[in-house]
C-alpha cells in the first residue's frame, strides 16, 4: 500500500531541478492532491492490477518514475503560452523549454525500462523441462507461451482458530518469484470445492471474498452453523490467469 504523504515528498524531492529552475516555472502549481492523483493516474501503467491499496513497496520506484514523466508532459505542453511568439527571444526560450522538458521525459522512459528491465530478470524463471533457454517473461505475462510454461501460483493455507460460527484462516504470502499477483478469492462449503480431475471450483461453493492486497494473508469466514464439517479453500491467481488451490476440512463447535 502506497503512504500519500511519503509517496508525494518523494515525488518531489525527485521533481527537484536547477535548469530549468521547476519551482519557479508558472505552470508548476501542483498540490500534493494533484500529485497523489497523477500517482494513481499512472499506477495502471505499470500494472493494471494495482492501485494505490495494493501496490507492492519494491515496485514504489516505477510509479515515481511515471508520474515524473506525467508532470514533465504537463509542463513542456504548458510552456508555451508564457512566452509569446512575437517577444523578443521567447520562441527561443520557449523551444528550450518545451525540449528540456521533452529530453527528460525520454530520460525517465529509458530510465523506467532499464530498472524494469533488471527488477523483471531477477524474477524470470528458468522451466525444469530439459529445454534450456524456456524463459517465461515477465513483460509478456498474457501470452499463451507464459502460460504454457508457468507454475501454478499456490499458497498454503493454515486454520488458526475455528469457533461455533467463525473461522480464521491465514495463508502463504503469493511468491511473485511465480508470476505477477492478481487476487486472493475464499470459497467455503459443506462440500469438497476443488475437483483436480476437471479442475473446477464447485458451484456450490461459496465465494466470501475477493482479495486484491498481496499482503493481506489472513481472513475470518463468519455466519457459519455450529456443529458443522465445513470445507475451506484459498485459490491464488496470477495476471496469467493461472491458479493455485489449497483447501482443508474443518468442523465448527457447538
Amino acid at each position: 500500500m502506497l503512504d500519500k504523504e511519503s509517496v508525494v515528498k518523494y515525488l518531489r524531492m525527485s521533481l527537484v531541478l536547477k535548469d530549468p529552475i521547476i519551482e519557479t516555472d508558472e505552470a508548476y502549481k501542483f498540490t500534493d492532491d494533484d500529485l497523489w492523483d497523477i500517482i494513481q493516474l499512472v499506477i495502471p501503467n505499470h500494472n493494471p492490477s494495482y492501485t494505490v491499496e495494493n501496490y507492492p513497496e519494491n515496485e514504489k520506484y516505477f510509479a515515481i518514475l511515471l508520474a515524473k514523466k506525467e508532470v514533465y508532459y504537463r509542463l513542456a505542453v504548458a510552456s508555451a503560452p508564457f512566452y509569446p511568439l512575437q517577444a523578443e527571444g521567447a520562441e527561443l526560450r520557449k523551444d528550450y523549454r518545451f525540449e528540456h522538458y521533452m529530453s527528460l521525459i525520454r530520460r525517465v522512459e529509458v530510465e523506467y525500462t532499464q530498472m524494469w528491465e533488471q527488477f523483471d530478470s531477477n524474477r524470470v524463471l528458468s522451466v525444469e523441462n530439459g529445454n534450456v533457454g524456456d524463459l517465461i517473461l515477465r513483460s509478456k505475462h498474457f501470452t499463451l507461451r507464459n502460460y504454457n510454461l508457468s507454475s501454478k501460483p499456490i499458497v498454503e493455507l493454515n486454520i488458526d482458530t475455528v469457533g461455533s460460527n467463525s473461522v480464521d484462516i491465514s495463508w502463504t504470502k503469493f511468491d511473485i518469484s511465480m508470476g505477477m499477483f492478481c487476487n486472493y478469492s475464499i470459497y467455503v462449503s459443506e462440500n469438497p470445492i476443488y475437483d483436480e480431475y476437471e479442475d473446477t471450483i464447485s458451484k456450490e461453493a461459496k465465494k466470501v471474498a475477493e482479495i486484491k492486497d498481496i499482503h493481506r494473508t489472513k481472513f475470518r469466514i463468519k455466519d457459519l452453523n455450529p456443529n458443522t464439517h465445513y470445507y475451506i479453500a484459498v485459490v491464488s491467481e496470477d495476471l496469467n490467469r493461472l491458479r493455485g488451490i489449497s483447501e482443508q476440512e474443518i468442523d465448527t463447535t457447538l
